[in-house]
């Protein structure tokens, strides 16, 4: 079985962290909180691209993928 949690995570110019949601879960509610946290728990990103700053805010898609 795969188990794909599918994340946009925003941040701010300087890499915080401002929202992570959950475009797609992965059906499993512990992995998909998971996701979540990894990435609140490694933030901030310094140094973004500028090239990705539009209107002040860094958009990532991510996904998360467990096989099993």
């Amino acid at each position: 079985d795969q188990h794909v949690t599918a994340l946009r995570i925003v941040m701010d110019p300087e890499g915080e962290i401002v929202d992570v949601v959950i475009l797609g879960s992965s059906g499993v509610k512990e992995l998909d909180d998971a996701a979540v946290e990894s990435f609140n728990a490694v933030g901030p990103f310094p140094n973004p691209p500028k090239d990705l700053i539009v209107d002040g805010r860094v958009t990532i898609e991510w996904g998360f993928v467990v096989n099993s």
